[in-house]
């Protein structure tokens, strides 16, 4: 969709969603996004256009709805609805053009009172249009912190397991004070870019220092990490385990390099892979991390960025890494992680929607 984000809107979900009527003719762009009162706005496009009324049904679980509650219903021309708030913690909506043409959406990031870079993985498309299911996975940065509210929320998405990728010593230092069904411990190692502040503050660490030691760390969390990687594709075979929430830190830099494999394994493209790691840096306060950070200069500032924000070479780099070291991504799965083309496929069938007619 090319037409601006209306002025005061948060961003939530920009994906082409592929259609679940009987034979599908069309394609669906949808944008879903939150307003800071938490009303829903809903914009969409339809290729090739058709007429008719679009007919909007709401509820708390993406899988399902009932056809009898059409909470809006309005030409399909308008293209644009704004749903409100609601009585619940999220809200999931069916859109049916015509009839029998549908798509369903919400947006993807979600508000919370202490839980940072909080995100669903739902709606990205791979190349054969499938697209992943709502409401099974998600990433974020640190829970252990949570509020009530917050604790509240991740009861009413039913979420069940956690994959913590802290190391032990930040489990330690910031252990949770609450539990999910599931906790699966997989500590990434690796520098956090964090204990490095005060070395860009000394001037120590340059821009360029900054970049380097970015790449460096993505390629290290791949080459020490593999039989954590092995076995968080275990966790996601494991049909119990949902939903499922990743998580560590900032939930940048090593949920980031998590979920773009797990995107890549799902035949997502880069495009989209890129997308959901650079997101991060909007939902991240970087100036608060660094307490009054405009007081350095402007090279300091620079360093800060390219040290603490993501940034799109970077897990660009890192998958050129793994093509050069490997052959490509699927020689990567198949040989390295031993996520076999079998395995991908249930892997797929658990977390993608079936494809188009």
């Amino acid at each position: 969709m090319t037409d601006k984000l209306l002025p005061g809107l948060i961003l939530g979900c920009f994906v082409l969603f592929s259609s679940c009527a009987e034979k599908a003719d069309y394609d669906i762009d949808i944008v879903c996004e939150t307003t800071n009162s938490g009303d829903y706005v809903i914009k969409w496009e339809i290729f090739p256009s058709i007429d008719g009324k679009v007919k909007i049904y709401r509820s708390n679980d993406p899988n399902n709805f009932s056809d009898k509650e059409v909470e809006l219903e309005l030409p399909i021309q308008e293209g644009v609805a704004t749903m409100e708030k609601g009585d619940f913690a999220r809200s999931y909506f069916k859109l049916v053009f015509g009839k029998n043409l549908c798509a369903i959406t919400s947006n993807r990031v979600i508000k919370t009172e202490n839980i940072l870079n909080f995100r669903e993985e739902g709606g990205f498309r791979n190349q054969n249009e499938q697209q992943i299911k709502w409401g099974k996975l998600y990433r974020s940065g640190l829970i252990s912190n949570a509020s009530k509210s917050d604790i509240a929320l991740l009861k009413a998405l039913h979420i069940k397991s956690v994959v913590d990728l802290r190391t032990d010593k930040e489990v330690k230092a910031a252990p949770s004070s609450f539990s999910m069904e599931q906790t699966y411990r997989l500590p990434l190692e690796g520098i956090e870019p964090l204990t490095l502040v005060r070395k860009v503050i000394g001037g120590q660490m340059k821009k360029g220092d900054a970049l380097v030691f970015q790449e460096d760390l993505h390629v290290s969390l791949v080459k020490n990490n593999t039989d954590n990687f092995k076995r968080y594709f275990e966790i996601l075979a494991d049909s119990s385990n949902y939903p499922l929430i990743v998580c560590c830190t900032l939930g940048k830099v090593r949920t980031g390099v998590v979920m773009a494999l797990t995107l890549a394994a799902l035949d997502i493209d880069v495009e989209q892979i890129h997308q959901d790691y650079m997101q991060s840096i909007e939902y991240i306060d970087f100036k608060g991390i660094v307490k009054n950070a405009d007081r350095f200069s402007p090279e300091v500032q620079e360093a800060l960025t390219v040290l603490l924000a993501p940034q799109k070479e970077i897990i660009e780099y890192t998958r050129r890494y793994i093509e050069k070291e490997y052959g490509s991504l699927d020689e990567y799965f198949e040989n390295e992680l031993q996520l076999t083309t079998a395995k991908r496929e249930k892997l797929k069938e658990l977390l993608l929607y079936p494809p188009k007619n």
